[in-house]
């Protein structure tokens, strides 16, 4: 794997490679894999690992920086209890470490970034939130878009991917229990039994451009000019 190895220490629009499209519905399971990995290895109270890559057409998926969140050495996490509230401060984003391990990226690459809950298995965030990460993803220039696995939200339908305005089941002109398009008024059924079977979805990886991912933080931490 290329890329820094020194570690001791999964769409809105853009411009230029940060407005790259991106069809898949997820990042590659080799990428997550290795990303959750390396989040493994962070002491840090919230285990984060990073992945930067690119897909060649017909070709095995190219790895070019990875990182995990931790405090630069020699330094060592003092534990959660004495480094609770202060771990942005005293430690290095996964992010960061995977920037700085591209020496030379050849072309636009995507970013995958996960974070590990107490059961060891990557956890849904809020959506984007490190206002500096962002900053540095935009500004390197050869980031075309970042993977976050994301909590839906509200105004979403928790079965099906899209918003709930345009969710047909949501809306009751289509339901499992009349089997049928409705065909009058809305059907009267519960949404839940509109849906039926279909599973409820509390989580999907989300592709954001660089810089949309950069504006969708600003404005979720209140810095939007």
């Amino acid at each position: 794997m290329t890329g820094c190895s020194c570690h001791r220490h999964l769409v809105e629009g853009g411009h230029g490679c940060h407005g790259l499209a991106r069809p898949a519905s997820a990042p590659p399971d080799v990428v997550v894999e290795l990303a959750e990995e390396l989040a493994a290895r962070s002491q840090c109270r919230s285990r984060r690992g990073a992945v930067l890559y690119y897909e060649p057409i017909g070709h095995a998926v190219r790895l070019k920086g990875s990182g995990f969140n931790g405090p630069p050495g020699p330094f060592a996490c003092p534990g959660r209890d004495r480094c609770k509230g202060i771990c942005g401060q005293l430690c290095v984003h996964a992010e960061m470490r995977a920037l700085r391990g591209v020496s030379n990226p050849g072309r636009p690459l995507d970013l995958v970034h996960v974070e590990l809950g107490p059961d060891g298995h990557v956890t849904p965030s809020g959506g984007p939130s490190c206002w500096q990460c962002s900053r540095e993803i935009l500004d390197v220039g050869f980031v075309a878009g970042v993977w976050l696995y994301e909590k839906m939200p509200e105004e979403w339908c928790p079965h099906i991917d899209m918003r709930r305005t345009d969710c047909l089941y949501c809306q009751g002109e289509l339901c499992h229990q009349c089997d049928s398009a409705n065909p009058g008024p809305r059907c009267e059924h519960d949404v839940l039994d509109r849906h039926h079977e279909l599973p409820i979805v509390s989580a999907r990886w989300r592709y954001h451009t660089a810089e949309g991912f950069h504006r969708r933080t600003l404005r979720n931490t209140g810095l939007e000019p």
